[in-house]
């Protein structure tokens, strides 16, 4: 594993001088606009395996020895509080890794005397899951299974054990923009701090039920948070979650949710603060709950 931890690379946008046109809409042609720049080089500089010995010399290893590389380019700016009294956040990767370190400080903080508590973060959710390690394969129920072969349990109380699971899928939720509001649904529209959304979808692309939107809402009553729903605008389908996927592959009970936020997969995401201290405090008691 190599981070440089550091910008190396840029991805400087055409000027509008240049483009007079990008206020009505122009496409982005990932594989023309898309590339970074990386160094300025006079022309015997230039060196076919630049990057590859860039990245020897940051691994300190010899050239040779790198028989291929998996390389992501990410936002490297840190995140910050803003608004008049710091009660937004405004960060890359808020979307999922904000609920990734909430799930993992309550289970972490969390005291349990009963029971296996566990956390489950996925791999390539954005292009689909269907890799070996994804959310759209066997290698969760397949843990799954080992822990329990583990525990020594008894064979036959597999299935049933199952289906007393209950799983929280977490991933942020499309907030109430001020300036869009015609593209959240009449009703259903959550607002940043103002509790964790409960996703629900008719077209089940979202695993939430009555029972288990009916289970977190007490959940979120012990752990003194609020809570709201959210719902696609009927002419807005959105994306997908985990969840659905999740209970694919292991029949358990799952309840979709999420902190609002506005900006989904943009540079940098927005988020409330308090709405994020409260996913922390929701998931704490859900794994102090007793069997």
């Amino acid at each position: 594993h190599l981070d440089f931890q550091r910008p190396i690379l840029i991805i400087p946008n055409l000027a509008i001088h240049m483009n007079r046109e990008v206020n009505k809409g122009v496409e982005i042609k990932v594989q023309k606009e898309m590339q970074p720049l990386l160094t300025q080089l006079i022309e015997d500089e230039i060196k076919d395996n630049y990057m590859l010995d860039l990245v020897a010399k940051e691994a300190g290893v010899d050239r040779e020895d790198i028989l291929d590389m998996d390389l992501n380019v990410y936002c490297s700016e840190e995140g910050m509080l803003v608004g008049s009294k710091g009660e937004f956040i405004s960060c890359p990767r808020i979307d999922d890794l904000s609920m990734v370190y909430a799930a993992m400080e309550a289970l972490v903080e969390s005291k349990h005397k009963d029971g296996i508590n566990v956390v489950a973060f996925m791999d390539n959710e954005e292009i689909g899951s269907m890799t070996r390690q994804g959310a759209d394969s066997v290698m969760l129920s397949n843990i799954l299974e080992r822990i329990r072969m583990g525990t020594a349990r008894r064979e036959q109380g597999s299935i049933h054990e199952l289906m007393n699971f209950f799983v929280i899928s977490a991933d942020c939720a499309h907030g109430l923009h001020p300036n869009y509001g015609e593209k959240s649904d009449i009703t259903n529209k959550p607002v940043m701090n103002k509790g964790m959304a409960i996703k629900i979808s008719c077209n089940r692309s979202y695993a939430s039920e009555v029972e288990t939107i009916a289970a977190f809402q007490q959940l979120c009553d012990k752990a003194s948070v609020k809570y709201q729903k959210f719902v696609n605008h009927s002419d807005q389908p959105g994306g997908t979650t985990l969840g659905p996927l999740l209970s694919k592959y292991v029949p358990v009970h799952v309840v979709d949710v999420g902190v609002p936020m506005l900006a989904m997969h943009s540079t940098r995401e927005l988020m409330g603060k308090q709405d994020f201290l409260d996913s922390i405090e929701v998931f704490r008691t859900f794994f102090q709950l007793e069997e």
